[in-house]
This record gives C-alpha cells, structure tokens and sequence, in this order.
C-alpha cells in the first residue's frame, strides 16, 4: 500500500533498504513505552481516568455471564454509556485471568500491544517517519499504553479506516476498501462513540469527488452499527433521572445538562483552548503548564493547521482533512475539554501538517542563509527551531527518567493505602451494603461492595461556579439517604478530580462533617452514615 503524505513536499517513494532502516528507528522508538509498561505491569495509576475502571468493570461482568452492568452501582444498571469492544476484549484477558488485580498485567499487555500499530498507520497516513518517532516518543502517548482506556485503539481503528477510504480512490476495483473501510470505521464506532464522525466525514468526500456508489456503500455498513447499537442502547436504558445516573448512563443526557444555549460560547472557547494545549501535550509532556508552553502549543498547532491547510490546497480535500474537521467541530461543543487524550484521534494528522511546515522552514532557511539581505532572518527563524526542539527533547527526556517514575510511584503509594482501607472493608462489613467513594468502581473491584460517587456537572467548571459545585455537596447527607448508602470513603487525594482546587477543602469538610469517623489511616477515611 502507497502511503499518503499530508504534506506540502512532493512524494518520493523509499527504496526498500530505506523502508527497512525506517522501520528499525521506529522500532527501536517503541522502547520507551515498553519498559514504561514493563516497569509499571502491576497499573499503580488504575483508577486515575475513572473511565478505566469501569471498562474492567464492564469486562469483569461479561466474562462472568452476568451481561454489559454497571455492577459497581447499587441498583446494577446497564452499561449504556459505553460502546462495549474494548471491554469485550478486557473480557477475553478476565477469563484468562480471573484473579483482580493480578489481572491487570494483561490489560497493560493489551494496551502497549497498540503501540506498534498505532506508529506505523502514523507512518502510512503521513508519508513520513518523523510524526511516527514523534508519537512514539510522546511520554503522553507512552503513558496511555500502560492504561486500560480506549483511545489508542480507537485512533489506530479510525486512521486505518480513514486510510482504506483514500486507497480506494486510487483502485479500479475500489469497493472492497470502502467495504473495510466501513468495518473498521464501525469497530471504531463501537469502541468510541465519537466513531460517528467518519459517518460524516467519509460519505460526504465520497459525495465531494462524485464517487456516489462509495458513499452509499460506506453508509450502509455503518449505519446499521450505529443503528444497532443506539437501540440497544435506548432499550436498555435507566429510567433513573438524578445527575448522577445520567453521568453513568447517558452521554446524550450528560450533555443536555451540561451544554446548552446559555453557555455555548464559553464552552467551545475554553474546549478550543483545551485542544490546542493538548496537542502541545503530545509533543512535549504538560509543557502547557507554563506560559511559554501555552505559547509554544498555540505556535505549534498553528503550524500543524496551517501544514493541512497547504496539504488540502495541492491534493484537494482528503479523507484525512475531513475527519479532523468534523472531529474537532465535534470536540468543541462536548461536554470535556479534549485534553491530549482526546486530540490523540486527530493528532497523527495534525503532526504530518506539522513536520511538513518545519521541513518547508528549514529549506527557507537553507536557501536564505546564503542571502546577505535575508541572513539575519534565517538565523533567527533556525534558531528558533532548534532551540524549541532541543527544549522539547530536553522536557520529555527528563520526564522519562524523573516525571514518570515519580508518577507512577506517587500512584503506587496512595494505591496501597487504599488497598489496606478497602481489606478493612471486606473484613467488617456486609457485602450488601453500599459506599460513597470518589473512586467507586475500584472499591468494587477489590471489595465487592457497590458505590457511587457524587458527580460534579462540568456545566459549573466551564462557568467557574464555585457557589454551584458547593451547593451541590452541601446537600451531601440527602445525597447518601437518596442513595441508601451506609458508609463513606475518602482518601486525600479524592474530590480532585472534578472540584476547583481553591474550593476543595471546603467541599471535603461538606463531607467529612456530617458523620462519625470509623477507620482513619494517613491518607484514608471511611466513615459510617447514621
């Protein structure tokens, strides 16, 4: 298969000696992430997603015959929320080992093992190695190939459909690409429901370029799996109508309450600005929690749009353009912002425009360097191209050898502490009663008690509504006597997750008020509901 370069630089097809000296760097690439995942098999960081463990908690239900629940909630709803591939697939590694947490080796096994793949499609999408070494070396990237989370595999799924959409352009007999084309596109689908951009985007290039039968072909594979799993959906549904039911089992509820007219505006900026510093996060590891990295992100990706941009403008509009269109558009009016994880979709795209503008800046600069009139300018351009590549390679590396480490230890300590709370509860409590715990479902994987947690509407962060996020746990006591809940977990490190930091002590003090103190370590405390 011919690669297709998003680039502004002519195509020039490699010999195959040269095919083969590509395909060892990007190997030798895949190093650090295999010893990340070797060095953290056990998953200290399991749980920091929340969404992690409820596709282990979905799997673990599968594999025990029991159906696709939430078993983790006290009244065991169905998982309506997400596609279940990637848990039907944790399900094949629970029942070759049924043994929580030991199990987890092989979730992170299944998560680097999408690495390989995920660099070398990068290579084919973009016609270049540099964008594929680059999302290799991502510490942001290695570190969800030590994660039970989807994203990996839904961005290999939806470029290798992507992919099969353009070859069949260039094939007499084009209907098989777009037949595998759909059918990834649909496993993408069903492993992330934003899988339902390539509905849009694919058909409508295929209408573009007057390739009508494609169209057609395309939809009618995949919309039957859309089709098919939007009903299952609405069969299976809660009739619970609380906030937190609704996070757990309804995106399309969750963002009827999160987003509406009142606060579009707000919210597509701050997702727009979410964006970018997440695609400057790929490249180099949180560097947009300093004002230069911002800066540097917002450079870069304006560079990556611009190198599309020059790209659509000699090939015309690709397969490739229109899904980080329609990709982006949607990302922009959802009810998160599209942190690293969620760019990661489009980034492979977004790199090939970004390395085809710094190959095109770096033959200017060659060219110029040799003008008196336009030396200075070259100098100035070159340099600052090497000094923002030596800090990023300087950043990531560091992050390699200390950042990471530190993270996964600083993760491995709070989990132990967790795990000496959640013994605690298996010896003295009855396996009928329910938890509130901001980690929910890991109190169920390793207890076997239900919880819930007390879901934060993203409405109030985009707003910075301090006052609505503490009405909310100022009501806490009815909460847990709505909920019939007989015991209360907190770590140190709980709440975080969706509350303002500047307000946390005070809504943890909401919390810890209202009930008499049982067990208390040095980072965990449960507390027992009158």
């Amino acid at each position: 298969m011919n690669t297709i370069q998003i680039s502004t630089m002519p195509a020039k097809p490699l010999a195959r000696r040269h095919v083969a000296v590509v395909l060892a760097i990007m190997s030798v690439s895949l190093a650090p992430s295999a010893w990340l995942a070797w060095r953290n098999r056990d998953m200290p960081h399991f749980g920091s997603w929340h969404d992690d463990t409820l596709y282990v908690s979905a799997a673990r239900s599968l594999a025990q015959g029991h159906g696709y629940l939430i078993e983790s909630l006290p009244d065991r709803p169905y998982q309506t929320k997400y596609p279940p591939l990637y848990p039907l697939l944790l399900s094949v590694l629970w029942r070759i080992n049924p043994v929580f947490p030991d199990n987890l080796q092989l979730a992170v096994l299944l998560a680097w093992l999408m690495m390989p793949p995920l660099v070398f499609i990068t290579w084919l999408v973009t016609g270049s190695w540099l964008p594929a070494l680059a999302l290799a070396l991502s510490p942001a990237v290695c570190l969800l190939a030590t994660c039970a989370m989807s994203d990996i595999l839904f961005t290999v799924l939806a470029l290798a459909a992507l992919l099969l959409a353009q070859e069949a352009e260039r094939r007499r007999y084009p209907a098989a690409y777009v037949a595998a084309a759909a059918v990834l596109a649909s496993a993408a689908y069903l492993t992330r429901t934003a899988g339902i951009a390539l509905l849009i985007s694919v058909p409508l290039v295929f209408l573009w370029r007057r390739r009508y039968r494609d169209a057609v072909l395309f939809a009618s594979v995949m919309l039957p799996t859309a089709a098919c799993w939007t009903i299952w959906m609405q069969m299976h549904m809660s009739a619970a109508t609380d906030v937190v039911s609704l996070y757990y089992t309804s995106y399309i509820a969750w963002q009827k309450i999160n987003i509406g007219l009142d606060n579009i505006g707000s919210v597509v900026w701050r997702n727009l600005n979410a964006f970018i510093l997440g695609i400057g996060d790929l490249l180099i590891y949180y560097n947009s929690e300093s004002m230069l990295g911002r800066v540097a992100a917002n450079v870069l990706t304006a560079l990556a749009v611009l190198g599309l941009w020059r790209s659509a403008r000699r090939t015309g509009l690709t397969h490739f353009h229109a899904f980080v269109a329609a990709y982006v558009a949607m990302a922009l009016i959802w009810h998160f912002p599209p942190i690293d994880r969620i760019s990661l979709p489009v980034a492979p795209i977004l790199f090939g425009g970004l390395f085809s503008e710094f190959a095109m800046l770096a033959g200017l600069v060659r060219a110029n360097i040799r003008d008196a009139k336009q030396r200075t300018a070259a100098y100035v351009v070159g340099g600052a191209m090497l000094v923002l590549l030596c800090a990023g390679l300087r950043h990531n590396a560091e992050t390699f050898i200390h950042g990471l480490p530190e993270y996964f230890e600083d993760f491995r300590h709070a989990r132990n502490a967790k795990v000496q709370a959640y013994s605690w509860i298996a010896r003295n409590t009855n396996a009928s009663q329910s938890f509130f715990a901001d980690d929910d479902v890991l109190l169920f994987l390793y207890t076997g008690r239900t919880a819930t947690r007390l879901q934060v509407p993203t409405r109030f962060i985009y707003g910075a509504d301090h006052g609505a996020v503490l009405a909310l746990f100022s009501s806490f006591r009815r909460f847990v006597q709505d909920k019939q809940l007989d015991y209360v977990v907190l770590a140190n490190t709980d709440i975080g997750r969706d509350v303002p930091m500047p307000i946390r002590a005070a809504a943890v003090k909401l919390i810890t008020n209202s009930f008499p103190l049982l067990y208390r370590s040095d980072s965990v405390a449960i507390y027992r509901v009158p």
